[in-house]
């Protein structure tokens, strides 16, 4: 009974750092405006959920969890893809020497790395075994 929680926390916690650390690494210039333009949009979220809460049956709240779980998954290893590049080509002062996204993947991966993405994909998993 207790391990779903525990599992949610922790993934819910790797999600949470990593969300707030990319903002950190994509914006060293100019931290202070974003991380304030990511606490306005998620704040914002959250009272656009609070305003269609009794408006909206349950069957279609699952299905827009769902989408924005989607969203939100494909946008950050989107952005873990580019920065990945980006890094690999000021590193070796060229291409890199890796093709794809799996030879990227596979110049990447750390224990680090596969501990936050097995937590993120335990998430999800939770999320939709919850939902539906």
């Amino acid at each position: 009974f207790y391990a779903v929680p525990a599992l949610w926390g922790l993934a819910d916690a790797a999600w949470q750092t990593q969300v707030n650390s990319i903002y950190g690494v994509l914006f060293r210039a100019n931290q202070e405006a974003a991380f304030a333009n990511f606490r306005l949009w998620e704040s914002v979220g959250f009272a656009v959920s609070y305003a269609y809460s009794n408006s909206v049956c349950v069957r279609a709240k699952r299905y827009l969890l769902l989408l924005d779980l989607t969203a939100g998954i494909a946008g950050y290893f989107i952005i873990e893809y580019m920065e990945l590049r980006r890094e690999l080509a000021t590193t070796h002062g060229r291409k890199p020497l890796y093709g794809g996204v799996i030879g990227l993947l596979r110049a990447h991966l750390s224990v680090r790395n596969v501990f936050v993405y097995t937590l993120i994909l335990v998430k999800c998993f939770l999320i939709v075994h919850l939902v539906f």
